[in-house]
Order: structure tokens, then sequence, then C-alpha cells
């Protein structure tokens, strides 16, 4: 329902499934090219919701007080992307 717009993204506190489905639905190319980031191969255990978006949240510089990256923000950055149209996929 947050890929559809339905619910809030902001109030959000599971992420992991609607970044799943959208790793689904956009092509990794598109993904790379959007976020300027390299993932890993689609066939990959390591094609992650999780790894994901600890690559963007790297590359942004969203970290939590232990310095690790916050993958909520980075997971709402996304979200908010897929759903005002920014991340194309058919």
């Amino acid at each position: 329902m947050m890929t559809c717009g339905v619910l809030n993204i902001d109030t959000m506190r599971d992420y992991v499934g609607p970044i799943q489905l959208v790793m689904s639905r956009v092509p990794k190319e598109v993904l790379e090219a959007q976020y300027k980031v390299k993932l890993p191969p689609r066939d990959s255990n390591q094609y992650t919701a999780s790894i994901f978006l600890q690559l963007i949240a790297g590359s942004h510089g969203w970290l939590n007080g232990a310095g690790v990256p916050n993958e909520a923000v980075a997971s709402r950055h996304v979200l908010k992307d897929y759903t005002n149209g920014k991340l194309l996929y058919c």
C-alpha cells in the first residue's frame, strides 16, 4: 500500500517489504543510475533490500548515532522517488 501512495511513507515502520517490491519492479540499471551505486547481480544472494539501502545511505552520508548506515531514511527516500515517478518501470 505504501508503493501505491495509499499509506503515508513518513510513518512507516517496516520498510523491507516495500523496498523488495520496488527492487523487483525497477530494473537494476535504473536503480544504479538513479542512486549512483553499484549493486550486485540480481541472481546473487547479496541482491537484497538491506544491501541496497545500506549502499544508498552510505553514499549520501545518512548514518545513525553508531555510524551505521540509516536504512530507514534511505527507504523513505526511495519510496518517495518511486511514488512521485522518478523511478520508472515497465
